[in-house]
């Protein structure tokens, strides 16, 4: 078997690049973009799997490379590459890499989640992908007291605007009421990642055709259910 060099370890991050842009793309057009509630459960999902990802990094260093170290001989043995020490410097510039690529894969599906028009790239260049929606930026707001119930009215006019089919606007507010119900309409400067992680847990408890089935139960009536799908 081959042995592994810093040659070796530039042209195996460059397969798996590619198997993660891959990824990435199943896992956007696996998501249904037309539904924003549905795009914005993907979006929230992602950020939890992220934050939890980050966090093992900085509470469990030793053990989260310790769990990441089956993957770097899994891929060293795709690759025809013979058994290399975990103490080496070339195992752990591989497993750097690899990380580094999973932080990135997090960051391309949000931009792409986001509805973000720019093009998606990373520093082997990604081909353009440009996003079927378009978000409401908060940079743009001036006003940090803006409430989050404002936000979302400006969000679903700027979707009247771009010529939304009623259905799509439909979603919108759907959305929008479901957002506010969870969270409050709270002032978009005071909201943070503690709200995306209530509402994805939230809507991980709610039924299918929530509306339809239990029209009289509030949100807090449905996640106290039990045995409820």
């Amino acid at each position: 078997m081959k042995k592994l060099t810093i040659s070796d370890i530039k042209e195996i991050l460059k397969i798996e690049l590619e198997k993660s842009k891959r990824h990435v793309q199943h896992y956007y057009l696996g998501t249904n973009r037309f539904s924003e509630t549905d795009r914005l459960k993907s979006l929230l999902n992602n950020q939890e799997q992220e934050e939890q990802f980050r966090q093992n990094l900085k509470q469990n260093y030793r053990q989260t490379l310790k769990e990441l170290n089956p993957k770097v001989n899994q891929i060293l043995e795709e690759q025809g590459y013979g058994p290399e020490p975990i103490n080496s410097l070339e195992f752990k510039q591989l497993r750097e890499g690899l990380i580094q690529l999973k932080l990135e894969q997090y960051e391309q599906k949000r931009i792409l989640l986001s509805g973000n028009p720019n093009v998606v790239e990373n520093s082997e260049g990604m081909e353009p992908v440009e996003s079927v929606s378009t978000s409401v930026q908060l940079d743009s707001v001036e006003d940090n007291s803006l409430s989050l119930s404002v936000l979302c009215k400006n969000f679903i006019q700027s979707r009247v605007d771009r010529g939304s089919t009623p259905q799509t606007i439909m979603d919108c507010q759907n959305s929008a009421d479901l957002l506010l119900e969870v969270v409050g309409d709270l002032p978009v400067n005071t909201l943070d990642h503690s709200h995306g992680r209530e509402f994805v847990q939230t809507l991980k408890k709610l039924p299918k055709n929530r509306k339809k089935r239990y029209p009289n139960k509030t949100i807090s009536d449905l996640v106290e259910m039990e045995n409820v799908e």
